[in-house]
């Protein structure tokens, strides 16, 4: 296998002459950095916008250091890309700095995105697991920790590409992304189903029988009584304290189902994000084993599942906000906020009133 890919090396070099081909993967690079630096800018700056209000959570914290990454590929790894394969489309010789520049920003852009998906696949076994602790959160040194260790580990895993060439470290690169997608994949939906699911189903059956909400924990408060409308009213014979305890409890009922449903949500946003990953890994996994196993391939055949590889991995910088945008709706709403004119409104008194529209 070693003498095969040094025959790759030798025989085809690191540019193609064939320009069609060349001309097809720039303007595809170029269309999708188009789309990959404002997609990954509007979504950063509404979470840093609004991150003491609304996206306060581990969960968005490590969503702004995908899109921090995603939109590097954009300003780095796109450009680089397109620049290369326009070089070759012109049959200009490519310098190894330039080689060296499009093949490190690949891998670590994207190395950062694995393993912060890697770290949120353990805060959504955690929310589903222990709902109440998750819901406290943890220290704010805690949550800077994890997401700097991202990109710590991630040059650690572009290191060995300087001891093998790019398409070994592609093809190990590749599989070792799918292999952790698909076991964060595998985890997070066995806890989702087993753990989340049939308790909110079970709840649902429980209360529409017995017409009165099921007893609760305390959430607000600290005291570890359970909160029974019955006994409540059992020990306290007097009906305006009874009456404040029922509605203290069903508003903690009403708490527990609303965070249960934005767990769910946020659970299944990240399992399609878990899913766009690997639909946009598993072109890069085929071709890069095809090149490690095929004894006769043609030079053609080697760049055009070189495009295919390197396309496949800028696409996903793309695909990762859209789907944080179409499934997440409070952050589509701060999204679709900054493109709303302000508009001036008079009250009675005369003062104006600025507001979106």
């Amino acid at each position: 296998m070693p003498d095969f890919l040094q025959a790759i090396d030798e025989r085809c070099g690191t540019t193609h002459n064939y320009t069609a081909l060349s001309i097809f993967s720039s303007t595809s690079s170029g269309v999708m950095m188009i789309f990959t630096i404002p997609l990954n800018a509007v979504i950063i700056y509404s979470l840093i916008k609004e991150q003491k209000k609304k996206y306060k959570s581990l969960f968005y914290k490590l969503l702004l250091n995908i899109a921090i990454a995603d939109l590097l590929t954009g300003l780095i790894a796109d450009p680089t890309a397109v620049n290369a394969l326009t070089k070759e489309a012109m049959r200009e010789t490519l310098t190894k700095f330039e080689v060296y520049i499009i093949h490190l920003s690949l891998f670590f852009t994207d190395a950062v995105a694995l393993l912060t998906l890697s770290i949120l696949s353990v805060d959504r076994i955690i929310a589903i697991m222990f709902p109440i602790k998750h819901h406290k959160g943890i220290k704010k040194s805690k949550k800077v920790l994890l997401v700097l260790s991202a990109w710590v580990f991630g040059v650690v895993l572009v290191l060995p590409y300087f001891k093998v060439n790019f398409i070994r470290q592609l093809l190990i690169f590749s599989t070792v992304n799918i292999v952790v997608t698909i076991l964060s994949l595998i985890v997070t939906t066995l806890t989702y189903r087993h753990k989340l699911r049939p308790k909110q189903r079970g709840r649902n059956t429980t209360s529409k029988k017995q017409g009165n909400p099921i007893p609760l924990r305390s959430v607000k408060g600290n005291s570890n009584e359970v909160l029974s409308t019955e006994g409540l009213q059992a020990i306290t014979p007097n009906p305006v304290l009874a009456t404040t305890t029922k509605k203290e409890n069903n508003n903690n009922l009403k708490f527990i189902d609303k965070q249960t449903r934005s767990q769910q949500k946020a659970t299944r946003t990240f399992i399609l994000m878990l899913c766009v990953f690997i639909g946009t890994y598993f072109p890069t996994a085929v071709t890069m084993l095809y090149m490690n196993i095929c004894t006769k391939c043609n030079c053609l055949a080697v760049h055009v599942m070189r495009d295919i590889s390197i396309l496949s991995i800028l696409s996903s910088s793309v695909f990762r906000p859209l789907n944080f945008i179409l499934t997440l709706k409070h952050l589509r709403s701060s999204v679709l906020h900054i493109f709303k004119k302000p508009t001036e409104q008079f009250t009675i008194s005369g003062t104006s009133d600025v507001t979106a529209q």
